[in-house]
């Protein structure tokens, strides 16, 4: 056998090796990420909003939760609301939550059947609730 058939045979070996390891990484990460989100522990749960890991809140705190929907149109016109509220006042604090990638039962515990909606949580219980797209107006009833 010649030098350059053996040659031939390891780089064609080689480039089977490479691909198995271009298909296996991207399956890896795929398994860890489902597994991941699986087991990930929802924020909001009963009618509590329950201190998730990256908000650190308290049962005593007083904000507002904010759902919406990367699909909805009114939640993208809404989203400019909130963040004008959060720009004139810093009396409440606001949480966002994706409807798309919360829990359905989450969502229907607090009884959210559309987007976008603004709850005002005080000291673990619904207090206020806004639904739809609304103007800057509507949040001076919170106060």
């Amino acid at each position: 056998m010649s030098n350059r058939s053996l040659n031939d045979q390891t780089v064609k070996q080689g480039s089977k090796r490479m691909w198995i390891w271009y298909f296996t990484i991207p399956v890896i990460i795929l398994i860890v990420t489902v597994v991941y989100y699986a087991w990930k522990e929802p924020s909001v749960t009963g009618n509590h909003f329950i201190a998730a890991s990256n908000y650190n809140l308290q049962a005593s705190d007083d904000y507002l939760v904010y759902f919406y929907s990367d699909t909805c149109e009114p939640c993208k016109t809404f989203n400019r609301t909130v963040e004008q509220y959060q720009e004139h006042t810093s009396a409440l604090p606001v949480y966002k939550v994706n409807t798309d990638k919360e829990s359905s039962q989450t969502i229907d515990s607090l009884h959210v059947h559309g987007t976008p909606t603004v709850l005002r949580i005080q000291h673990g219980e619904e207090t206020w609730r806004l639904e739809g797209n609304m103007p800057l107006a509507a949040f001076d009833t919170l106060h």
